[in-house]
């Protein structure tokens, strides 16, 4: 018997029509717009929020592949987990987002900043709080938005930057390096051919 039944892989494929392949790291340099879309899960609540993100980022011709992470509710930075490969990815790429909002005068409200809580079994850890939904936009191989946000004035929805990627909008933030070995497609993350 297969691992898996015709009634399993329906459950099993992407929930969209868009293809997903891991590409794992690239040697080449990345030129072009590229997004991450990063979400705490794949659960039912989530994937509407997901379907809508990756359907209207299908209708921006200039973004060159869209690459799909999950990456949970909150991460410790100071846990064990923070000593592996996706725990030093994630906390370079937070590391990177909060760059890109001090330098752009952003702020992303409750998300993506340290805080101590306590323990049940006693002791405190630091926790970082993770949007349901994230959208990390890339140019060049260098962060140039994220969002949620707050800037300039105005709250950055991921639905809103990926209609204003989709028109094609003039994106005016600056853009931030990244460590070169995170970006989207790396650590977990899967890329999406549009």
């Amino acid at each position: 018997m297969p691992p898996h039944s015709t009634a399993d892989q329906r459950l099993l494929a992407p929930p969209t029509d868009i293809s997903v392949a891991d590409r794992g790291v690239s040697e080449e340099p990345v030129v072009g717009t590229t997004v991450e879309v990063c979400v705490r899960s794949l659960a039912d609540d989530v994937q509407p929020l997901l379907d809508e993100t990756l359907r209207r980022l299908r209708e921006a011709d200039d973004v060159e592949a869209v690459g799909v992470t999950v990456y949970g509710r909150s991460f410790d930075p100071t846990g064990p987990a923070a000593s592996t490969d996706p725990g030093r990815a994630l906390a370079d790429r937070i590391a990177a987002f909060q760059r890109w909002a001090a330098e752009n005068g952003a702020s992303f409200g409750p998300f993506f900043r340290a805080r101590t809580v306590d323990r049940i079994a006693g002791g405190n850890c630091t926790r970082v709080d993770l949007p349901t939904v994230t959208l990390a936009e890339y140019r060049d191989g260098d962060l140039a938005f994220v969002a949620p946000c707050r800037l300039a004035g105005r709250h950055h929805s991921v639905l809103d930057r990926a209609d204003r990627l989709a028109a094609g909008e003039d994106r005016s933030a600056t853009a931030v390096g990244v460590p070169e070995h995170v970006g989207p497609g790396d650590g977990n993350g899967a890329p999406v051919r549009t």
